[in-house]
């Protein structure tokens, strides 16, 4: 033990100082398990390193358990349904523990009785049930003098408690008692129980437990008590649990295994045991509701000739074989046919119960009907080819209508600056030949002109923005908005203007012709927007958010009814006539598309006289560059 050596820090499991390099040995192997997680709710599975897990809430195995009890056995003292629960959540437990300490042993080639114990406190550690404290006063030495107190600082079972606001007068962590006995018995592969002598759920300091060799537990609870002069809570009834007990009475028997089968029968999960052969020994009402068969018609048939369609009984075959050589497989998917011959599609997961001499007993097989979420999922799948297939259609649709307004934008100017040529014409030739509503006749076209030039330039503007191929790059808006605001001097000098920069602005990913169009578009807006005989006052800065930069100019301006903030971001919308604010009414439109080109988004936060800001969230840069 003492020649392993590692820089890692203990911090799954806490243990006296000579333990410490064969529990450090530990965290690294389990951690390295855990590892391997995949969750997959779309087949409803988590799987760690191949081997498929479920998520099972706390509360439904502790104090809602305990409450289910109590409502099913009303002929029963509180006391008495206490025990009963107790009795059937550590049995559940222990065996739990058995099985898994043995898979992950022999997963692991674990051959040395200490290295398999080290591995279960850091193991609970890692599936959620408890941190382990383990006291200096332990001996786990593998004989009859086995002896090991520790805590469970975050048991899940007093945790639910305490969460609930709710108070025992017994110790309520049973299952962390037989998990823990029972992969310390598989260890050490001799038996071993665990009892909790304090529970903070019962109003103690510690969830603390004794652990020892069941003829011994008694006498090692009085040790410790001895040693550390505390009375704390007594044990459950101080009985051993009932996996343990060799004096149980007929009716204690018979009452626990009727309120198992009223377990076994009300779980909405398929449950089918089988022996060691395949013949049918249990068969849980989910099962007769789904099939449509009963418990007397299937029981001692073999499950490779019922149910199956002839060409998954083969399959069927080889699975259950691999279960009984000792190679758990995962999950696997196989159709059921019900008395009537409709096909059920059953997902199913397999564990083993061992007998004497780790020899297999029964294997227990969960299944979930997924019949209709398959259906479902083939429903999804081919209206998501449908659905891109309409994309790609409406891509090419938009890449021809981009052409075409490109090419129509083009051959329109041509005319309009001819009309606009002739016009000034007339006005610097005919100064004689024209009278006064000749020369506003001319003088309109010219400015028409010019008007109708703008607006099909915007248009091409926002042509480009669809057709044109994009590269996100770094981009550092300091640069870039200090350009746009020089750009922008003649028309903040005409105006009387104030525009504000913050400083050491960051850095974005982004295309830089677009992003400068964009931010060119909102700065104009802001200078243009502003009630009359009112300078601008503009700032512009940014926030850093949880994944991106948010980039806002303020204005002073006439500001944005709040019904409006969606419709300002249309092409071709005005809220104000031409002569007041003249524009084509695309730029904010402009806006809008190239931000969502970039990945981004844009808003507006307005109110009428009381200015407005626009804000772009786009992607962070991963550093700034200058």
């Amino acid at each position: 033990m003492g020649a392993y050596v590692s820089k890692a820090k203990l911090h799954t499991v806490r243990v006296p100082k000579e333990f410490e390099p064969v529990f450090l040995k530990a965290q690294e192997q389990v951690s390295q398990y855990f590892k391997d997680l995949v969750f997959d709710p779309t087949t409803a599975s988590i799987k760690i390193s191949g081997d498929r897990y479920v998520l099972v809430r706390a509360a439904s195995l502790s104090t809602e358990f305990f409450e289910l009890i109590t409502s099913l056995r009303q002929n029963l003292s509180q006391e008495q349904a206490h025990q009963v629960a107790s009795s059937f959540l550590f049995d559940m437990a222990h065996a739990i523990g058995k099985a898994d300490a043995k898979q992950f042993h022999a997963r692991m080639g674990m051959k040395d009785p200490m290295e398999k114990l080290s591995t279960g406190p850091v193991h609970f550690a890692h599936s959620g049930w408890a941190f382990v404290d383990i006291l200096p006063e332990s001996n786990p030495s593998p004989d009859e003098d086995y002896f090991l107190v520790y805590d469970h600082p975050h048991s899940f079972e007093a945790d639910t408690w305490i969460h609930q606001h709710k108070t025992s007068q017994n110790p309520v962590c049973i299952m962390n008692a037989g998990y823990s006995s029972g992969w310390c018995e598989t260890s050490y592969g001799m038996p071993l129980v665990a009892v909790e002598i304090e529970c903070r759920a019962a109003g103690a300091e510690h969830c603390r437990f004794v652990m020892a060799p069941p003829a011994k537990i008694e006498a090692a609870v009085g040790r410790y008590r001895e040693q550390s002069g505390r009375t704390g809570n007594r044990p459950l009834g101080f009985d051993l649990p009932s996996f343990f007990r060799s004096d149980h009475l007929k009716r204690e028997l018979q009452e626990e295994r009727d309120f198992s089968s009223a377990v076994f029968d009300t779980v909405a999960a398929l449950v089918v045991v089988l022996d060691p052969e395949g013949k049918i020994v249990a068969f849980n009402h989910a099962c007769e509701n789904t099939t449509g068969y009963s418990l007397a018609e299937v029981q001692g048939q073999n499950i490779r000739d019922l149910f199956l369609p002839s060409q998954e009984s083969a399959k069927l075959g080889k699975v259950f074989d691999a279960i009984i050589a000792g190679n758990q497989p995962a999950s696997h998917q196989f159709h059921w046919l019900t008395r009537k011959g409709d096909p059920r599609l059953i997902d199913w997961s397999y564990t083993t119960l061992a007998g004497p001499e780790d020899q297999i007993k029964y294997v227990v097989c969960t299944g979930t009907d997924i019949t209709e979420h398959k259906q479902l999922e083939t429903q999804l799948a081919g209206r998501l080819q449908e659905l891109a297939r309409v994309n790609r259609r409406l891509a090419d649709v938009n890449k021809e209508l981009d052409a075409f307004a490109y090419s129509v934008s083009h051959d329109l100017r041509s005319p309009l600056r001819a009309m606009e040529g002739m016009a000034y014409a007339l006005l610097d030739t005919q100064t004689d030949g024209l009278d006064k509503e000749g020369r506003e006749f001319a003088t309109r076209i010219v400015k028409t002109a010019r008007q109708m030039d703008y607006l099909i330039k915007d248009l091409l503007n926002y042509s480009r923005v669809n057709q044109e191929e994009i590269q996100l790059e770094p981009i550092d808006l300091q640069i870039l908005v200090s350009e746009i605001v020089q750009q922008l001097q003649p028309d903040i000098r005409n105006c009387g203007a104030k525009v504000k920069i913050a400083q050491d602005l960051p850095s974005v990913l982004a295309h830089r012709p677009i992003l400068l169009q964009v931010v060119e578009n909102l700065l104009s807006n802001a200078l243009k927007f502003t009630a009359a005989g009112t300078a601008p006052q503009i700032e512009l800065g940014a926030n850093q958010l949880e994944h991106g930069i948010r980039l806002w100019i303020k204005d002073n301006g006439i500001g944005i009814d709040p019904k409006h903030h969606e419709k300002i971001f249309q092409v071709l919308e005005r809220l104000h006539d031409i002569e007041s604010y003249p524009g084509t009414g695309i730029g904010l439109g402009l806006v809008k598309k190239g931000v969502q080109r970039l990945g981004g988004l844009v808003g507006v936060d307005s109110a009428p006289g009381q200015g407005s800001t626009f804000w772009i969230d786009l992607p962070r840069a991963k550093s700034k560059e200058r």
